[in-house]
C-alpha cells in the first residue's frame, strides 16, 4: 500500500506560523548579539580556517546556543530537541539523501522551523526508499559531532564543528547515495532502535525535572524574552515545537486509534521516538 501523501496545507501553516514567531524572536536575540561584531564583544575565539565573516556568523551561533543552554529549563528543553531531531532527519534523508541533506543544510542558515515543514508543503517528496544513507548520514553526520561537542563540555571548538553538522550529513549520504545495499528493513530497524534510544534517553530527563518541580514548564517552554538566554531559549523552542508538530503530521496514521498510540507513544519516550517507529511502519 502506497504510503497517503504529505499533509501539504497543514505544514504550510506551521511553517507560516514559525515565520510569524520568529519574526519577534529574533530580534529580541539580536539586540543582545551581532553578527557584525560577536568576536570583539565576546572574546571568543577565530578559527583560521575560516573567513572573518564566516567567524563571525559562527560566533553568533556558537553564543546564542551557548546563552540558550545556560538555564536548567534550557538545558533539558535543547536535550529534547536534539534527542527528538535525528527521526526527523531520518524521514528527511530517506527521501532523497542529497536532496535532504542540501535541506539540513539551508535548515541552518534559515531557522529550521520555517525550512522543514516548508520543504514537506512545497516540494512534497515521496518517502524513498535511501535507508542505509539516512542511517549513516544521521549516525555519523549528526550524532557523532554532537556526541563529540557534549563529551567536551561544548566547548567552542567542537560546538562549532558540529554548527556545521549537515555538511557530514551531506559527504555520508552523498558518498553512499549510488550503492545499493540490499537488505532495507535490517536499516530501518536499526534505524528506529538507535533513534526511538536517543529519544528517550533525551525526552525522560525532561519528564523527571518537570514532575519533580525541578523545572515548570515555562522555564523549558514559554522563557521570559526580556534576557539573551530567555530570548535565545524561545527561538529553540519555536523550533522544536514546529518541527515536532510537522513530523508527526509527516506519520500520522488515517485511523483515530493510530493518531492515539502515536501521540502516547511520543509523550512516554519522546516525540523522536513517536516519528521513527511510526515513519518505519509505514515504509516496511
Amino acid at each position: 500500500m502506497s504510503p497517503p501523501a504529505p499533509p501539504r496545507a497543514l505544514l504550510g501553516v506551521l511553517a507560516a506560523t514559525a515565520v510569524a514567531l520568529l519574526a519577534q524572536a529574533i530580534p529580541a536575540v539580536n539586540k543582545h548579539i551581532s553578527h557584525e561584531t560577536c568576536l570583539e564583544s565576546t572574546g571568543s575565539p577565530s578559527l583560521p580556517f575560516l573567513s572573518y565573516p564566516l567567524n563571525q556568523a559562527l560566533c553568533a551561533f556558537n553564543v546564542t546556543f551557548s546563552q540558550a543552554y545556560s538555564t536548567a529549563g534550557g538545558r533539558l528543553l535543547i536535550g529534547a530537541f536534539g534527542g527528538f531531531f535525528p527521526s526527523a532527519a531520518f524521514a528527511l534523508l530517506h527521501a532523497g539523501a542529497v536532496r535532504g541533506a542540501l535541506v539540513l543544510l539551508v535548515g541552518q542558515l534559515v531557522p529550521v522551523c520555517i525550512v522543514y515543514p516548508g520543504y514537506f508543503a512545497v516540494a512534497a517528496p515521496k518517502l524513498g526508499d535511501e535507508p542505509w544513507p539516512a542511517l549513516a548520514g544521521v549516525a555519523l553526520g549528526y550524532l557523532l559531532p554532537g556526541v563529540l561537542a557534549l563529551r567536551s563540555g561544548l566547548a567552542y571548538g567542537p560546538l562549532a564543528a558540529w554548527q556545521v553538522y549537515p555538511l557530514y550529513v551531506l559527504a555520508v549520504a552523498g558518498a553512499l547515495s549510488p550503492f545499493s545495499f540490499g537488505a532495507r528493513r535490517v536499516a530501518l530497524g536499526l534505524a528506529a532502535v538507535l533513534c526511538a534510544a536517543v529519544s528517550a534517553a533525551a525526552h525522560l530527563p525532561l519528564l523527571a525535572a518537570l514532575a519533580s518541580g525541578e523545572i515548570t514548564p515555562a522555564d523549558a517552554f514559554w522563557p521570559a524574552q526580556d534576557t539573551f538566554a530567555g530570548a535565545a531559549l524561545w527561538v529553540f523552542v519555536v523550533d522544536y515545537v514546529v518541527v515536532v508538530a510537522a513530523s508527526l503530521a509527516l506519520v500520522a496514521p488515517r485511523s483515530g486509534a493510530g493518531r492515539a498510540a502515536l501521540l502516547a507513544t511520543s509523550a512516554l519516550l519522546g516525540p523522536g521516538a513517536g516519528v521513527i517507529l511510526f515513519f518505519v511502519a509505514r515504509v516496511w
